[in-house]
């Protein structure tokens, strides 16, 4: 039996899909690159029956990302939460627990980077609850955007707890990183 290139692109479009249907993925970069050039592929071979499946994967993964990003947006806004009053406080973090309830994208996320519960047990006069989520970030391997804040977190709530430790490694964490930080700018000057 003899293949076409269409055929075996086709078999190995669908192999791919497969797994990458089985992967916990941190975010849909990689599946919204596949489906893209996969529906492409199968509408240059005129495999349409393929390209309506997949256009209609992406559009549900758009609407995925749609709730990924509000997510993302509430978790900016509590981080923000010395400006805020309590009750936009906590409307914000329900609304993150709402769509983590619905997303398994944001579910993850947030167990995986807790700085939302963070945000919100600091807001909250909450911190040594927090505590135990802010050590992660006081590691030089934790690489978040967010860090220089989340240490000032961690040093204000190991100061709550009277952990004179964690307050100790924070703050030499958080000096540490404006160091490197004023250096990096002082390069590019």
């Amino acid at each position: 039996e003899r293949t076409t290139h269409g055929e075996l692109l086709g078999k190995y479009l669908d192999r791919l899909d497969g797994l990458l249907s089985h992967m916990h993925l941190p975010n849909r970069a990689v599946r919204n690159l596949f489906y893209t050039h996969a529906a492409i592929a199968y509408a240059r071979n005129d495999n349409y029956a393929r390209v309506i499946d997949i256009d209609r994967k992406m559009l549900a993964t758009m609407d995925t990302l749609r709730e990924y990003y509000r997510y993302s947006c509430y978790r900016r806004l509590l981080g923000s939460y010395p400006l805020l009053p309590r009750r936009q406080i906590d409307n914000y973090y329900d609304s993150i627990k709402a769509i983590a309830s619905e997303n398994r994208q944001v579910a993850y996320d947030l167990q995986q980077s807790p700085r939302a519960t963070i945000y919100y047990l600091m807001a909250t006069g909450r911190p040594t609850e927090a505590l135990p989520l802010l050590r992660q970030y006081i590691s030089p391997e934790a690489g978040d955007l967010y860090r220089r804040q989340l240490l000032e977190a961690a040093i204000e709530a190991a100061d709550a707890a009277g952990d004179n430790n964690t307050q100790l490694q924070a703050s030499m964490a958080l000096n540490k990183l404006l160091r490197q930080n004023a250096h990096a700018r002082s390069r590019q000057s």
